[in-house]
């Protein structure tokens, strides 16, 4: 699932947590994450957050033809 993309959709700053909307451009499936701001500067870390997001979202279960 490395092949996954994301576009930010909205982001709403606080001054402990941030809260970003985002949108799988593979699907079209909206969903939100929430992290502490400290992390905002880390890409690495808000992408894998999307895409641990992302798969609670759609569901975990393998599918056919599903490179792993």
């Amino acid at each position: 699932m490395d092949h996954l993309k994301f576009k930010i959709l909205h982001i709403t700053r606080h001054s402990d947590v941030t809260c970003i909307t985002a949108e799988c451009l593979k699907d079209g499936e909206v969903f939100e994450i929430s992290m502490l701001t400290l992390s905002m500067g880390d890409r690495d870390f808000i992408r894998n957050t999307l895409k641990d997001r992302y798969l609670e979202t759609v569901g975990k279960d393998i599918k056919e033809e599903e490179i792993i």
